[in-house]
């Protein structure tokens, strides 16, 4: 072959063979092109599970409810916290399954625990409609300090509230003290001569009071030996729950 005038036998060459083979590359344009990028999978998230209960509003003169009660000492300061449940649409677990509103509810209760006030399951799973709570802290002139706890459970009929899981466990303790005043049944644990526990089933409520010993080191009452609050304001303290209560209807948002 004769090369061209002018041009490069290599220029010349690679020409040709372009034009034999018909083949372009094609890297440079591939480099280019948007890459398809596959869509992200959606994950399904699992359904919130109902609960045995839901809470509603719920409150009550509590810092007036030891006022002319004979403590002994008068009371100068009171707070308190209150919580109400009502039975919502999930499952409650039964008796034997969960600790009670103590996991030693024989003995006194120790601390500003808030389990004392938590919904309890188990009272909703045989029956309960609603619960009421409230946890109560009080100091005296001489600074003392006396807490408690106040619950109380509504069932639909006298014999639910009777058969309630919290009246077997209460009964079992060893030194309960059981009264009777009409249709009224009370249930004591004691420590000394003044009750740490109180369990009440009154129709179709059932009203649970404990004594709480702080743990901070504070001192309780110096007008009892145990510190504790005297039967007479424990007695004061049902009657109170029980007219303005637990047997107040509770109205939900």
């Amino acid at each position: 072959m004769r090369s061209l005038p002018g041009l490069p036998i290599v220029f010349v060459l690679a020409v040709l063979a372009v034009i034999l083979t018909g083949c372009v590359s094609t890297n440079g344009l591939e480099s280019e092109q948007p890459r398809s990028v596959a869509p992200t999978p959606t994950i399904a998230q699992p359904a919130e599970q109902a609960s045995c209960t839901r809470e509603i509003p719920f409150d009550a003169p509590f810092a007036n409810a030891l006022d002319g009660t004979p403590v002994g000492e008068d009371m100068i300061q009171m707070t308190s916290t209150s919580h109400g449940y009502t039975r919502g649409k999930g499952a409650c677990t039964p008796a034997g399954t969960l600790p009670g509103p103590s996991t030693e509810v024989c003995t006194v209760a120790i601390g500003d625990n808030p389990a004392n006030s938590e919904p309890v399951d188990y009272m909703f799973a045989a029956g309960a409609t609603e619960q009421l709570s409230a946890r109560v802290t009080g100091k005296t002139e001489r600074g003392s300090m006396a807490a408690y706890v106040l619950s109380s459970w509504r069932f639909a009929s006298a014999a639910d509230a009777a058969a309630a899981p919290l009246v077997d466990l209460v009964e079992s303790c060893d030194g309960v003290i059981e009264s009777t005043e009409g249709d009224r049944r009370s249930e004591d644990l004691f420590e000394g001569d003044e009750p740490h526990l109180r369990l009440v089933v009154a129709n179709t409520d059932v009203l649970l009071y404990r004594a709480v010993r702080l743990a901070d080191g504070s001192e309780g009452l110096s007008s009892t030996a145990s510190g504790l609050l005297p039967a007479a304001v424990v007695d004061h303290l049902e009657s109170w729950w029980l007219s303005n209560a637990a047997r107040a209807t509770v109205t939900e948002p």
